[in-house]
């Protein structure tokens, strides 16, 4: 899947398995869903507080914590 990204000049999406992503605290996970971080768009406007730590604990269950 990297190299379909690499390939079409995009950036590769993050690994949600990843040590990347288990080493990110509730809170900065919550922030990023927020605000946005690289090449993703804010949530902020599209998804309510409540969805985002629903989002927050998914993330969390896909990187094994």
């Amino acid at each position: 899947m990297v190299a379909y990204f690499q390939a079409a000049g995009a950036p590769v999406p993050v690994d949600l398995a990843g040590a990347q992503v288990r080493a990110l605290t509730e809170g900065q996970l919550y922030w990023i869903l927020s605000n946005a971080l690289g090449f993703m768009p804010p949530y902020s406007r599209l998804v309510n507080s409540e969805e985002r730590w629903l989002l927050v604990h998914y993330i969390q269950s896909i990187a094994g914590r």
